[in-house]
């Protein structure tokens, strides 16, 4: 910046005393000099040559500065400028005739991957055999034709538990199970706390993955079936169920057609005849607007339930679906799962405390101790007072409903030997 100000140059001609000094050969630059071919005040360098230019503003190979012709001294000392001389060709360069003054040269670039430009733009033109340059391009994945599943009856499905085993650290919540629960009929599986009744439930439904043993579905191992798969043919709905704030009624039922439904397909008229009758089967039309927390405790199970209708599945897994509930909404739930039964024959397994009531609405009953099957079949066969007093450690009195033979269990002591 020296030659721009030239008070400055000054002083730093005189020295810091003010002349008493001899003056320091401070290496400057004066661009009139250089352009005139004098060197400039205090320089020691030799005189900067100036260039001859070619026509079309193009250099003259040969003229410049000696040495390499490689740099430049003055404003544009910062540029580096190619060597005299022809430079070394770019494969695939060619020659290119100077262009005329003010329009600006068009460089040729060499092909990309032994192709053309246009080639390599043009997937068209594409050959997978040449270059590493390929198109991206990827098209859709052809989408298998829709699932059944949309309307009409389910299909019942049946399922096989055969030795399942499922253990929690040293502790074995079912240790060994076997049994067989037949399609088209209500199962409900009974039992004192901690007998693993809800752990067997979550096995069946994939929830648990079983140490020892195996779970099939209609001869197919449950865990082997795509999960899109399974829940078009199983619902589960396990015992406290979680909802995200403000959801209506409606919106929670239309969830059931996921399963059923691609990420690009759209709403259909299936999907909305199924949720509408999955609310008028369990009803709850008229709570369609309502929010989910609003609604009662037994109202928010049939809620529930509705969900599980509206996937228009063939088994039916609930996990204590009167739990919290009073004798009048336990009615009200359990008569929407057997009126379900009776209108689409669905396969519906349920783990129930009140004996009375799963003697009344199931057709088999599994009864559980410690991680074990004590005894199956029929309420009448299992409703006993020696299996009652072997599974919960009560002595019961069983009486017979008069209406329907069903049987009612009256507790009356707990033995010594109860479990713990």
């Amino acid at each position: 910046m020296a030659h721009r100000i030239p008070r400055r140059r000054a002083q730093l001609a005189r020295g810091p005393d003010g002349g008493g000094c001899p003056p320091r050969r401070h290496r400057t630059h004066d661009p009139r000099a250089a352009r005139a071919g004098r060197p400039a005040a205090g320089s020691r360098r030799r005189p900067v040559h100036r260039r001859a230019r070619a026509p079309h503003g193009r250099r003259a190979a040969g003229v410049g500065r000696p040495g390499d012709g490689r740099h430049r001294v003055g404003r544009g000392a910062h540029r580096l400028h190619r060597a005299r001389g022809p430079s070394p060709r770019a494969p695939g360069e060619r020659d290119v005739p100077p262009a005329p003054r003010g329009v600006r040269p068009r460089r040729s670039r060499p092909p990309v991957g032994g192709r053309s430009r246009r080639a390599h733009r043009d997937p068209r033109l594409h050959r997978p055999d040449r270059g590493r340059h390929r198109p991206r391009r990827r098209a859709l994945p052809r989408l298998p034709p829709r699932p059944p599943g949309a309307g009409g009856k389910q299909v019942s499905a049946g399922f096989e538990v055969e030795d399942v085993a499922v253990r929690f650290g040293d502790h074995a919540a079912v240790d060994g199970v076997s049994l067989r629960i037949r399609p088209g009929r209500i199962t409900a599986v009974i039992g004192p706390n901690g007998c693993g009744k809800s752990t067997l439930l979550r096995a069946v439904a994939r929830l648990h993955v079983p140490d020892a043993g195996r779970v099939t579905l209609d001869g197919a191992d449950v865990h082997r079936i795509p999960p899109g798969e399974y829940a078009r043919r199983v619902a589960v709905l396990p015992q406290a169920p979680i909802a995200p704030a403000s959801l209506t009624v409606a919106d929670l039922v239309a969830r059931g057609r996921d399963p059923h439904r691609r990420w690009c397909d759209r709403w259909s008229a299936a999907d909305e005849t199924a949720v509408h009758e999955a609310l008028a089967q369990t009803g709850l039309v008229e709570l369609a607007d309502r929010a989910l927390e609003s609604l009662s405790g037994g109202q928010r199970q049939r809620a529930w339930i509705a969900l599980a209708l509206a996937q228009r599945t063939g088994v039916l897994l609930l996990d204590e679906p009167t739990t919290y509930l009073d004798i009048a909404h336990q009615l009200e739930v359990l008569d929407t799962v057997r009126l379900l039964h009776q209108e689409r024959e669905v396969t519906v397994v349920m783990v129930l405390h009140d004996l009375s009531l799963a003697a009344r609405y199931a057709d088999d009953l599994v009864a559980m101790r410690d991680g074990r099957v004590i005894a199956t079949g029929p309420p009448a066969e299992v409703i006993t007072p020696e299996v009652l007093r072997e599974v919960f450690g009560v002595e019961c009195r069983v009486l017979v409903d008069e209406d329907d033979g069903h049987p009612i269990v009256v507790p009356r002591s707990v033995v010594s030997s109860s479990p713990a």
